[in-house]
């Protein structure tokens, strides 16, 4: 890992990223968006698949915890 990524990667859970969020509070708030379109689909009683597409910065923590 390089750049901003390795950068991020290294930060401890409480520690801010310049101009940004901790590793913390980012975890928590995809946590929450995922939960949020999960019980939307639920809820809503949909028939039909989804499809979420993103990148590893956003995987990458839910491989940790």
């Amino acid at each position: 890992m390089n750049g901003t990524q390795g950068y991020f990667s290294s930060l401890r859970m409480d520690q801010r990223y310049p101009g940004g969020e901790n590793p913390l509070e980012f975890y928590l708030r995809i946590e929450e968006a995922f939960k949020r379109l999960c019980e939307e689909q639920s809820t809503k009683n949909h028939l039909e698949n989804a499809i979420i597409v993103t990148h590893g910065g956003v995987i990458n923590p839910f491989t940790i915890f």
